[in-house]
């Protein structure tokens, strides 16, 4: 007979790719995780998962089976998720993924508010800066940062996150500043590595003029983080997220280099899966960010300081 719970522990050892993890998310037994889905296998007659010791993935019946069934298990859990609801009280958990930055530093106030206004709902963050396939990993929302791709998805806006271009008074009284975007190739510029939001060109904008420079630099970096920090010590200028450098701006510890001119501006979206039920819960945790970041989104804390 048809057994929902085997193909729904079965569909959630493929999102996890870990019999571990999945019986870790279940709040089962790994035994019973692995009695499911072989006895799923010995009904199916078909081998539905290749194991190793270090990694768990789908043969090619079992791919074909994950498709399928995943969208059974999705229209069992609406069904349930719509009856819930009908009870007023949000229920049930919500899987979203967002980039490091994005999730270690905004995040953190509305999942807070979230999860005290709903004690009957749990919140799974993945953070993560490369593609996310949300459907096939069993997401659902995430935070995308610059451009929104993907069929099947949609979009709300957050907001445009501004870059402030900025250096330490003490650069600053060392070698002094930029007057004009081209300058900067005289200077000590911060550059990243690896973080695609941030070109190597850097962009600048005043009117309709548009003016994009190469920098330079001796130090490179991989996150925001590191760069902020060798800013406030003086080894360079930096472009960093205004949410990110707002409170040392306002202390004096950094100063906008180029006012006058608009820096980097990127786009931010949550998106989420195309389907006729979005669970309320989802529904919620996005409307809460689109209240929380649209009406005064904390990458504008301070729009005079965010231009560069």
């Amino acid at each position: 007979m048809l057994d929902l719970n085997d193909m729904a522990v079965f569909a959630r050892v493929v999102r996890e790719q870990s019999f571990t993890r999945a019986a870790r998310a279940l709040g089962l037994p790994k035994s019973s995780v692995s009695h499911r889905v072989a006895r799923l296998e010995a009904r199916l007659g078909a081998r539905l998962l290749h194991r190793t010791t270090r990694s768990v993935r789908c043969t090619d019946a079992g791919d074909a089976y994950y498709q399928r069934c995943t969208r059974i298990v999705t229209a069992a859990e609406e069904a349930d998720e719509a009856a819930s609801e009908r009870q007023g009280a949000l229920r049930g958990r919500v899987r979203l993924c967002a980039p490091n930055l994005f999730g270690t530093v905004l995040l953190p106030a509305v999942l807070a508010e979230f999860l005290r206004a709903h004690p009957e709902t749990q919140v799974e963050v993945m953070l993560r800066d490369g593609p996310v396939d949300l459907v096939r990993e069993g997401i659902d929302l995430a935070v995308r940062v610059g451009r929104v791709r993907g069929d099947g998805l949609v979009s709300r806006r957050l907001g445009v996150a501004h870059h402030v271009v900025c250096a330490s008074p003490r650069y600053a009284r060392e070698r002094g500043l930029p007057r004009t975007p081209g300058d900067l190739q005289e200077h000590e510029c911060i550059l990243y590595d690896g973080l695609p939001v941030v070109p190597a060109a850097w962009p600048f904008a005043r009117g309709g003029q548009v003016v994009r420079v190469r920098v330079r630099g001796r130090l490179t970096v991989g996150s925001v983080q590191l760069a902020q920090r060798a800013a406030l010590d003086g080894l360079g200028i930096a472009t960093l997220p205004a949410f990110v450098c707002a409170a040392d701006l306002r202390a004096g510890r950094l100063v906008p280099v180029l006012e006058g001119w608009t820096g980097l501006a990127t786009p931010i979206h949550v998106v989420y899966p195309t389907r006729r039920h979005v669970p309320g819960r989802v529904r919620r945790f996005i409307d809460l960010m689109v209240e929380r970041f649209g009406k005064q989104p904390p990458w504008a804390v301070e729009p005079d300081r965010a231009r560069a």
